[in-house]
This record gives C-alpha cells, sequence and structure tokens, in this order.
C-alpha cells in the first residue's frame, strides 16, 4: 500500500462525509488539525499534533512511574511480545527500556491485554472490530501476534493516522481501503482477500458478517447518543454466539454538548459479564469485558447498578472539591 493509497482514500472519505457521525466533540479536534492532513506530516503525525485527543501524552517521569507499577503486574514474559522497538510517527513522549520505546498508550493496551488475555486470544477469534481506534495502537498489538481479519469502524482524520500506522507496522498485510470498495459492504469475498479493513461509518458490513471481538477502548464517550446506539445496534446484529465485546469508557463525559453515562449504554439482555472493574490507573474509566449468549440475563442490570454508584460517587467529589475551593476563597 502506497502513501498515495491514504491520500486517495482520505480525500473521497472527507467527500463522501456522513456529517451525522460528527460529534461537537470531533467538529472541535478536526477543526483544530484540518489544515495538517496531508502526506508530509504523516511521518511526524504523534509530534505535530495530529495524534491529539487520540494519543496519551504524559510527562516522562509519570510514564516510568506507571511503568514501575506495570512490571509489578504483567510478566516480562507476556509484556515484552507486545513492546515496540520503533518509534513509529516519532512520539517525543515516550522513554527507553532494554531498547523498547516505552509511551503511556504501550503501557495501558498492554495492561489491558493481559486482562484479558484468556479470551482476546482465543483460535476462534478470527474477526475483530474496533469501532474508534484512534492511530491503530490497540490492533497493532494483537495483529502482532495474531494470524486474523482486523475491521477498524472510524472517521476518516483518524483513518488518515491508523492507515499510515499500520501500513509502518505490517509491511506484508494487505489492508483495505475506502477507496479500494467498491460496493461500501465489507463481504465475505473481500474478508478472504485482505487482512485489514480501514473503513467510515457509513460503509455497511454484510449482513451475514459476524465478529469475533467488538473493542472500543475510550471513545464511545465522545459520540453522540444517537451514533452510540447506532454502533450498539451493529455490534448486537453482527455478534456470534459467544463473541466477546470489551467496553473501555468514561463513567461520564459531556464533551459532545450532552452527558453520555457508562451505565446508559445501550445493552440488550444477551450478554454476559465476565470483567467488570475500574480500568486500571484511571479511576474515572471502567472495564467490562462481555459475552454474547443466547438466552437472556441480568448481568449487565448489575453493572448498571454498579456504574451508576460509582458516577454519582465521582460526582459528589467534583461537587464537594468545589464547595471546598469556593469556601476556602471567601475565607482567603
Amino acid at each position: 500500500m502506497e502513501l498515495k493509497s491514504i491520500e486517495k482514500s482520505f480525500e473521497e472519505s472527507i467527500k463522501d462525509y456522513n456529517v451525522k457521525e460528527k460529534s461537537k466533540h470531533w467538529k472541535k479536534r478536526f477543526g483544530l488539525t484540518k489544515k495538517l492532513y496531508n502526506l508530509k506530516n504523516l511521518k511526524n503525525f504523534r509530534n505535530n499534533n495530529l495524534s491529539d485527543n487520540l494519543d496519551d501524552k504524559h510527562p516522562v517521569e509519570n510514564q516510568k512511574k506507571n511503568f514501575k507499577k506495570f512490571m509489578s503486574e504483567v510478566p516480562r514474559k507476556f509484556y515484552s511480545k507486545y513492546l515496540s522497538k520503533v518509534n513509529i510517527g516519532n512520539n517525543r513522549f515516550y522513554f527507553d527500556h532494554k531498547g523498547f520505546t516505552i509511551d503511556s498508550n504501550e503501557i495501558f493496551i498492554i495492561k489491558w491485554l493481559y486482562d484479558i488475555r484468556k479470551f482476546i486470544f482465543l483460535k476462534k477469534n478470527k474477526i475483530y472490530c474496533e469501532i474508534g481506534a484512534g492511530y491503530g495502537a490497540f490492533a497493532s498489538k494483537i495483529l502482532k501476534n495474531r494470524k486474523s481479519k482486523y475491521i477498524i469502524i472510524d472517521l476518516p482524520e483518524a483513518l488518515f493516522l491508523s492507515s499510515y500506522f499500520l501500513k509502518e507496522n505490517f509491511k506484508n498485510k494487505k489492508i483495505c481501503l475506502y477507496s479500494d470498495l467498491k460496493s461500501k459492504t465489507i463481504d465475505s469475498n473481500l474478508i478472504e482477500r485482505y487482512d485489514i479493513f480501514l473503513i467510515p461509518p457509513w460503509v455497511k458490513l454484510s449482513d451475514n458478517l459476524k465478529i469475533d471481538f467488538f473493542i472500543n477502548t475510550r471513545s464511545f464517550s465522545e459520540m453522540n447518543s444517537e451514533i452510540i446506539e447506532k454502533y450498539f445496534k451493529l455490534i448486537q446484529k453482527h455478534a456470534n454466539k459467544n463473541s466477546f465485546f470489551l467496553n473501555i469508557n468514561r463513567y461520564e463525559k459531556s464533551t459532545v454538548g450532552h452527558s453520555i453515562k457508562f451505565y446508559k449504554f445501550p445493552y440488550d439482555l444477551h450478554w454476559e459479564k465476565l470483567i467488570s472493574k475500574k480500568s486500571w490507573n484511571q479511576d474515572n474509566i471502567h472495564f467490562l469485558l462481555t459475552k454474547r449468549v443466547e438466552k437472556a440475563k441480568i448481568d449487565l442490570y448489575f453493572v448498571r447498578v454498579k456504574t451508576l454508584f460509582i458516577f454519582l460517587n465521582i460526582s459528589f467529589k467534583k461537587k464537594l472539591g468545589k464547595f471546598k475551593r469556593t469556601i476556602l476563597m471567601l475565607i482567603d
């Protein structure tokens, strides 16, 4: 895949852009970076603001502290298989560890993979679908050690980055871009021909296409509620019996112009809870892994109650903090 193909797909998808897919959060982000979307900026996309809000950029000292905690919880035998030795995108916020380039994204994603290792690497997981994949970091970790098909559904600006990032990581894999599609539908014939699919949300999955593992990490909270509803319908339509769904998102976020709350995500009753907890080192984010089942269950009812109470506790602490600051200002 040549860079010109990435440019062509970006231009075509921008032309066909379904504006309903853009939340207030995304419009603001793209408004700040839209002049940067050209091929000459791809090489440095992690240090020229192109990956802003899609990339964890923390001070190196904080990253080293997190990595020390990470190493105490994740065996080296596991994490060494997923660490990177090349700095694609030329990220400035990283440190070297025994020849590996370590950054916050590396730490968090590998920890998530370790937590779900019993489920995500099963042989039956042949097709993965990630919704809102940023620049492709999570996808790269799975594809590095799994021979599988990987579908990314994202907005054109993010696909511009993930196309480059995954192209640089996987020179021998066949990548399907928007401009490669004739019918704007992913079907079984295309699944046979390509390894990685990078498509905007208005490209359809054929009715008979089933997905083994769905993923969304920290982007549902940045979508309008009607778009979230649409994605849950897509997931529940294309899930196999025993398909998995990893959902890592904030308990509450309001950058789209209205409040998006985790406990209100529109799961139906055909999900079994496998893991439900606060995300590692991120107390304002929930980590939920579920499995698709035939018989209706009440698992997600209890998850909703749990995440509602966590949300209320976080909200109370915020209000209490504001009240304390107001009192201190009045005293001063």
